[in-house]
């Protein structure tokens, strides 16, 4: 929805000098490195995915050979998960923001068998995924959303789809590979050549002119997805409802990748994928405006002795993104964890909740450009508050977290009919490098214990 006249009125002259813009620029981030270590006898682990906490699933070498399926963090060396009783190897996949991940355990004869770990006090726990009515198992489970629906590749060659409350659902072929690769939180699933809605049960067949091997990788949701093409590269576009698929330049302002690999989606719509056209600029992120940004120019502070490597790139919901990457000053390969550095997630206690609505920042915070700052997974037009202050407060508030200390309180906005608010702004000048700001959301939540539901917080730090 667009921000009333008053509302934008009141943030220009109150909150810091703010002007409102009408200029939605995306702008890449820059992102500060955290090394994640090796996994046991120095194996360097290859990331597979990354949720917005920082929390990185991925794959390393066994000593027997094969992989085991690994999680870490920058406060986590890699560490191995759970494998089913009696198997050997495994991978790991997808993980939610929860901190459930998704993946495969594989006995001595190869076999594979779909798993969900859940987190417990203990550790994680593994718990293989049902067989279908038709008694077909799954055998990789490759993503998950945060509602807990799983999707993968089942026995048969087709995609599954389960959840707690139907079980596992066999998806046909869906029109190429069969296999399950992505799932929104509006329950629709992307692979081989469609989209399933999975509570209206509708298929969008998406067609491309004189390409016939492709697969959709991921969608965001916004319903935007993104899919591989073995001759034409990555590529970002919308199914319309009428079952076309737009690509390449067109309503979504995306244009054509390079041949590669789709990594994934985040919620501003930028997308990371990985190039087979040599490193250094092998890992990009793709945005609508600025089209492909080689994620080596985004490193700060610089680190050209990095070369990233162009086949293990992921991205999370909030821009968060895991890859690796060469070193040439100590010859050694890593696994790292680029965190966007103007703006950081703070989410903490029942902040993390699965069901808590997000809010994002885009921008450089350098003066004078563009910024934008987006709610989302909140209930619809409800009301809102936004809070800022320039010290953390870390209070107890309504059942959850209040991050910032109070300097001012936004009223008088509401969500739109999809639960979402984009606040666009231009970044005031003079704002000396280095000073913090916080800013949390607050909305009125019928389904929240206390009657409203916290965002996480967002902490800007000013180049």
């Amino acid at each position: 929805m667009s921000v009333s006249r008053t509302a934008r009125l009141f943030v220009s002259t109150v909150w810091l000098g703010f002007a409102p813009t009408s200029l939605m620029l995306a702008q890449t981030p820059l992102f500060e490195i955290t090394d994640l270590g090796t996994f046991t006898g120095g194996v360097v682990p290859f990331p597979s995915a990354v949720n917005d906490h920082g929390l990185v699933v991925g794959n390393a070498f066994a000593p027997a050979g094969g992989y085991i399926p690994v999680y870490m963090s920058a406060a986590q060396s890699p560490a191995a998960l759970q494998l089913l009783a009696g198997d050997i190897n495994g991978f790991a996949f997808g993980v939610s923001n929860a901190g459930v991940i998704v993946g495969a355990s594989t006995n001595g004869s190869g076999v594979d068998r779909g798993v969900v770990w859940t987190p417990s006090p203990s550790g994680y726990v593994v718990t293989p995924l049902p067989m279908t009515s038709a008694g077909q198992s799954p055998t990789i489970a490759r993503a998950l959303n945060e509602l807990g629906d799983v999707v993968g590749e089942l026995s048969n060659g087709n995609g599954f789809a389960w959840s707690a409350a139907t079980g596992t659902i066999d998806l046909g072929t869906l029109g190429f590979t069969g296999t399950a690769r992505g799932i929104n939180e509006s329950r629709q699933v992307v692979g081989g050549h469609n989209r399933i809605d999975l509570d209206t049960q509708v298929i969008d067949v998406g067609t491309l002119s004189n390409v016939t091997s492709w697969n959709f990788t991921a969608i965001a949701d916004s319903g935007i997805a993104v899919y591989a093409s073995s001759t034409t590269g990555p590529i970002i576009g919308t199914i319309q409802a009428g079952g076309t698929y737009e690509f390449g330049v067109g309503p979504t302002g995306y244009a054509a990748g390079l041949p590669g690999f789709v990594a994934g989606i985040d919620y501003a719509g930028d997308v990371a994928y990985s190039t087979a056209i040599g490193v250094p600029s092998g890992s990009v992120l793709h945005t609508a405006t600025l089209g492909p940004v080689p994620l080596p120019s985004r490193i700060d502070p610089p680190a050209p002795q990095l070369q990233l490597d162009p086949w293990s790139t992921t991205i999370s919901a909030n821009g968060t993104i895991a890859l690796n990457a060469f070193d040439q000053g100590s010859s050694q390969y890593l696994a790292l964890l680029l965190t966007p550095k103007t703006f950081r997630g703070i989410i903490e206690g029942p902040l993390a909740a699965t069901s808590a609505p997000v809010l994002v920042g885009e921008g450089t915070l350098l003066g004078g450009s563009p910024t934008t700052f987006k709610l989302s997974k909140a209930p619809a037009s409800t009301p809102l508050a936004l809070i800022a202050g320039l010290s953390r407060a870390d209070l107890p508030f309504y059942g959850s977290l209040l991050v910032p200390t109070p300097t001012l309180v936004l009223t008088g906005l509401t969500t739109d009919a999809t639960g979402k608010l984009v606040l666009s702004l231009t970044w005031p000048v003079g704002l000396p490098a280095g000073l913090k700001m916080y800013l949390q959301v607050w909305v009125v939540d019928a389904g929240a214990p206390f009657g409203v539901s916290g965002t996480n917080a967002l902490e800007c730090e000013m180049p």
